[in-house]
């Protein structure tokens, strides 16, 4: 018993189009349908994990995460592989990103949509070549 992984979230974004094709070009997700004339929905998939996003656009300026600088003010975890590559393809489309070397817990990287909403990216260590197994 006991969550195991995320499977959906939703959220806010001041332009629909434009966080629809960030959300795909940077991130990878799958648009599920096309957006209908005047709507301020889009349901959107990862390719492998089915995990979705509903981007809602909204003139509300609240954000997920806490209004703070820290990194780990973060509501979405997303387990990746080449984090290096997922970093560099942030900083392109303008986003911080933060990496960070959490030792034996892997990789660790704080980003944020261009709306502000707060995300973190985990990923596995590959072993050292000459450790015993």
């Amino acid at each position: 018993m006991g969550l195991k992984t995320v499977i959906h979230h939703q959220a806010p974004v001041s332009n629909l189009e434009a966080a629809v094709e960030w959300y795909v070009n940077v991130l990878g997700f799958e648009l599920q349908k096309p957006i209908s004339p005047g709507s301020t929905i889009a349901l959107l998939s990862l390719p492998e994990r089915g995990a979705s996003v509903h981007l809602i656009q909204t003139t509300d300026q609240t954000r997920l995460g806490l209004p703070s600088e820290e990194k780990d003010n973060y509501v979405v975890g997303f387990y990746c592989e080449r984090i290096r590559e997922l970093q560099q393809k942030l900083i392109e489309s303008g986003c911080a990103a933060m990496l960070e070397d959490a030792g034996g817990c892997g990789w660790w990287l704080y980003f944020a949509d261009p709306d502000g909403n707060r995300y973190f990216a985990a990923e596995d260590k590959e072993p050292a070549k000459d450790a015993v197994s």
